[in-house]
């Protein structure tokens, strides 16, 4: 069907920027320029015509409208494609358009509401687990305490969703490519936009390589060796839970036509069964993860000196996930007679402090805000 567009206002949301990036990865050559106003642009097709374009170079130009809709028209004839076709792909040319395909959704297009509505959260979680990790890599994060990370995803677009079972469409923008004497930028060099899509296709190829040795050894050091490559636990859990809900999950990223990318389009699937061992791994990553800002209260066991020689050394038993646990404390000076009164009169501390797990214990570091509690019950309360 040969759609054409009649509304005016479209052509003027049209941004030269990406129709000018969309004609050069189609091989139209620049012929010259109209001053800051236009530039002209050709093409030869199959039968050896010439084509020609004359493109704007700025929005406030009185026939922008026009402009872009001769643009659009001789586009769609020189492709041989509706217009509505090539509209759609010259939207998109100022983005990284990162796709996931639910197999479980029919022919028609259509998928059972609550897996539509995980499937956008978890592509969404997904995306911000790479923008996590472009900054600083590590096995777990808690979404939402980077300002970078969610400024950069309150400017990604849902895109249309697309012919083929469900598919659905994240649209991240990307900034156009300022030439610098011929050299390629490097990845420190792109805008934070394209650093996340960049990890975000390199943290899948890293998935799909530690699942594949995992299947083979059993070996969690699979995945903890790929951190640095965007492997983490959110990571794992968006994945797990799409292949988990859809039946498996089809990934795809092709890149902005407005900066080129090192790297081809790239295409990565996970199959259900290859979603457990990573759901799996997602556990294992948040067994080892610190519990930072934990409000805590418990008894102190010992002390590793007598209280007279006390260097803030002890141990505590406290309540983690609802058991009890041995945990290593140092506490400063200023707090060693309150940790001392706790030892000897059998009184709970309450603080505030971050739990790193050590081997099958944890330690307590950075206690602070800390407390007595006299004549309490906790005791009962924690195991004793």
């Amino acid at each position: 069907m040969n759609v054409r567009i009649r509304d005016k206002a479209l052509f003027q949301q049209l941004s030269h920027l990406d129709v000018r990036a969309y004609l050069s990865s189609q091989r139209w050559r620049e012929e010259g320029r109209l001053g800051d106003k236009a530039s002209i642009h050709a093409k030869e097709d199959a039968a050896g015509r010439t084509w020609e374009i004359l493109l704007p170079s700025r929005e406030n130009l009185g026939d922008y409208p026009e402009r872009m809709a001769e643009a659009l028209k001789t586009l769609a004839e020189v492709e041989n494609r509706s217009e509505l076709a090539v509209y759609r792909d010259l939207q998109t040319s100022g983005f990284d358009a990162i796709r996931a395909r639910a197999p479980s959704g029919d022919a028609g297009g259509t998928i059972v509401l609550a897996d539509g509505v995980i499937l956008h959260a978890e592509a969404q979680n997904m995306l911000m687990a790479a923008a996590c990790s472009v900054r600083r890599p590590q096995p777990a994060y808690h979404v939402g305490k980077s300002l970078e990370t969610v400024d950069y995803i309150q400017t990604v677009r849902l895109g249309q969703t697309e012919p083929g079972s469900y598919i659905i469409t994240l649209l991240s923008p990307v900034t156009p490519t300022l030439k610098r004497n011929g050299q390629q930028s490097l990845f420190d060099d792109e805008p934070f936009s394209r650093q996340v899509t960049l990890r975000l296709a390199q943290a899948w190829e890293a998935l799909a390589d530690a699942a594949s040795e995992a299947a083979a050894s059993d070996d969690f050091a699979a995945f903890q060796q790929r951190v640095d490559q965007g492997v983490n636990a959110n990571l794992c859990e968006s994945i797990a839970k799409l292949t988990q809900t859809c039946g498996g999950i089809e990934l795809g990223l092709s890149w902005a036509r407005v900066r080129l990318s090192p790297k081809p389009n790239v295409r990565r699937q996970f199959s259900k069964e290859t979603g457990r061992l990573i759901e799996e791994a997602a556990r294992e990553f948040r067994r080892n993860e610190p519990r930072l800002d934990c409000p805590i209260v418990g008894l102190v066991l010992g002390l590793d000196r007598r209280p007279d020689e006390f260097d803030g050394k002890a141990t505590l038993q406290v309540l983690v996930d609802d058991k009890p646990r041995r945990v290593r404390a140092v506490f400063e000076p200023s707090e060693y007679e309150k940790v001392i009164r706790a030892f000897r009169e059998r009184a709970a501390l309450v603080l505030d402090g971050d739990l790193y797990p050590v081997g099958q214990r944890y330690e307590l570091r950075n206690p602070r805000n800390m407390a007595l509690l006299v004549d309490t019950d906790e005791p009962d309360n924690l195991g004793r």
